[in-house]
């Protein structure tokens, strides 16, 4: 019996300590992420920064993950020696660069940490009064989004002002929004409504002018392609930001 009793106790001990081991990796790989994918991810980082960015001097700063270490995605700090810039790679657990954000560090001295608080908007109120064409477009592009993610299209018709809404799809294919250009056209044709701010005197009046025509439709279709799969920023908001750097002069 002695016997069978210690092999009893050597077997719950033994399940004991696989289960408090298990738990302790498991924990730590919940917390820190696990060090293989980390150091895969900074071996793909390396190989891509020496790749695009070789001659500005790239260092890693620090691996970080986004949501959780299990699951990712991780995104890597960069500094660049030659221009004294910091920004980040965004990669999945797998390794698959989901976003480099270069782009938006070019914004610093402008936009300083602002546009990541606030998005297009801190960019609009930046702007201000536009001085020029181009940042005519800038502001009614932020503007139309704004206004269809907020209330839709029917808000914005009654919201905006009538300059902006008369160009505003000339403005969208400016900054290369051809695919939201063209559904707005599109739209807009198809339900005879006419390119003109609309003016309404009261909620009632507005709830009916929406009510009239299949707006839902345009607002859903607009959000479908409002961020694309994969991405974890919205579309229009690389457009916006690629348009004011192409044209920096102006802006």
């Amino acid at each position: 019996m002695k016997i069978i009793e210690k092999i009893l106790t050597a077997a719950v001990i033994a399940t004991v300590s696989a289960f408090v081991i298990g738990f302790v990796i498991w924990a730590a790989l919940s917390f820190f992420g696990n060090p293989l994918d980390r150091k895969n991810i900074r071996n793909v980082a390396e190989q891509y920064l020496a790749e695009n960015y070789s001659e500005m001097n790239p260092s890693i700063v620090d691996i970080d993950y986004f949501d959780t270490p299990v699951e990712g995605p991780y995104h890597v700090e960069v500094h660049l020696e030659k221009t004294g810039r910091t920004f980040w790679l965004h990669y999945s657990k797998s390794g698959d660069l989901e976003w480099d954000t270069y782009d938006y560090s070019l914004y610093d001295e402008k936009y300083g940490e602002e546009y990541f608080e606030e998005g297009l908007y801190s960019i609009r109120d930046n702007i201000g009064v536009p001085k020029n064409e181009k940042q005519k477009a800038v502001i009614a592009v932020i503007n139309f989004d704004f206004e269809i993610q907020n209330g839709g299209l029917a808000q914005y018709l009654i919201n905006e002002e009538n300059e902006y809404i008369e160009k505003i799809v000339d403005y969208l294919r400016m900054l290369g929004a051809e695919e939201q250009a063209t559904l707005l056209e599109t739209f807009m044709t198809e339900n005879d409504i006419e390119f003109n701010s609309v003016e309404t005197n009261s909620i009632e009046e507005s709830i009916e002018f929406e009510k009239n025509k299949p707006f839902n439709e345009f607002n859903d279709a607009y959000m479908d392609i409002y961020i694309p799969e994969g991405e974890y920023e919205p579309y229009l908001n690389f457009l916006v930001i690629n348009y004011i750097q192409d044209n920096i002069e102006d802006f």
